[in-house]
């Protein structure tokens, strides 16, 4: 389902938005795999259920793909795992512990790798492991 964008803020100034869309990808739920196939962003939910619940995200599919996560029902951490590491360090584990947490990560070509890899452009909360 795509969401429409509303104008926003003052005309002219920074912030400004004119309209576009963005895709929501839906939560496939633990043990699930988010699919990878265009840019969007997935609202976690962690309910119902006990306990830490998992979620995979493979290698991105075109250099400067998207993808924005925000935890939005907590009721166990949500433990995504990637398919390529998400810094030099090698991360590839992002941990959402509290609900507003968010991580936005876009697919870029590294030269080093050879391959399509996630980095992270915003981090506010998950843990990287």
């Amino acid at each position: 389902m795509a969401l429409v964008l509303t104008t926003q803020a003052n005309p002219g100034t920074a912030d400004w938005v004119e309209g576009g869309t963005v895709d929501q990808i839906t939560d496939p739920g633990d043990a699930g795999a988010i699919p990878v196939t265009e840019s969007g962003s997935v609202a976690l939910d962690t309910g119902p259920g006990v306990g830490a619940q998992t979620r995979t995200v493979a290698a991105p599919t075109f250099a400067g793909q998207t993808l924005a996560f925000f935890f939005q029902t907590d009721v166990g951490d949500c433990v995504i795992t990637f398919g390529t590491a998400l810094n030099v360090t090698g991360n590839t584990i992002a941990t959402f512990a509290n609900v507003r947490e968010t991580l936005i990560v876009m697919g870029i070509y590294s030269t080093s790798v050879g391959a399509l890899v996630w980095r992270p452009i915003h981090i506010d909360g998950p843990v990287l492991s």
